[in-house]
């Protein structure tokens, strides 16, 4: 009877261990499928940004059947999500596309001493996780999105020596967290607002 009812509880840990192996097969499954998702997103962001930018004449181009983690300039976490691009002084030219803002998990973006164009798409306002922007020494000759207000956590916007016209973001002032803002050498007018 002991017996019987040994087996039977061995019967019934191994059915308990089989259905938590499959619950954590799946939740591993779940886990990968979603790091496969923001590879596939951050790689598509960042070959828009190869396409319009240049990317066959920079100085140092990426390999794209690498992994992302293996790219110039380009820093991921663990789940491989990139947090920073350091493009600058690649001989990147022309615009910035809009599906850089696929970039969820960007912190710091260095595209300085390039002869970038146009302007920071109107998109960038998405990318709340932004802290650092670094444009300067382009040719950017578009005024500053509106949208850039939208980033909250944003600590440098360095936009210098450039060719941006227009007015400075009166909102600009909202962003408790900028500690730099560096505008000159453009086309710009206004004050500075006050935060």
């Amino acid at each position: 009877m002991v017996q019987s009812w040994l087996w039977a509880l061995v019967s019934l840990l191994i059915a308990a261990a089989s259905v938590a192996d499959v619950g954590n097969e799946i939740e591993m499954r779940s886990t990968d499928n979603a790091i496969q998702a923001a590879n596939l997103r951050d790689s598509m962001a960042l070959i828009a940004i190869y396409n319009a930018t240049g990317g066959p004449f920079w100085t140092r181009k990426w390999d794209v059947d690498q992994p992302i983690d293996k790219w110039f300039g380009v820093t991921t976490n663990a789940n491989g999500d990139v947090l920073e691009l350091d493009l600058s002084n690649n001989n990147l030219f022309g615009n910035l596309p809009n599906e850089m803002s696929y970039l969820s998990e960007l912190t710091i973006l260095k595209l300085g001493f390039n002869d970038l164009r146009g302007n920071l798409p109107r998109s960038v306002g998405s990318m709340i996780k932004l802290q650092e922007i670094f444009l300067f020494e382009n040719a950017l000759d578009l005024p500053i999105p509106d949208t850039i207000v939208n980033l909250k956590q944003l600590k440098i916007l360095s936009l210098a020596s450039n060719n941006i016209p227009g007015e400075i973001p009166r909102r600009i002032g909202q962003m408790t967290n900028l500690e730099m803002l560096v505008l000159d050498g453009n086309d710009l007018s206004g004050e500075i607002p006050q935060s």
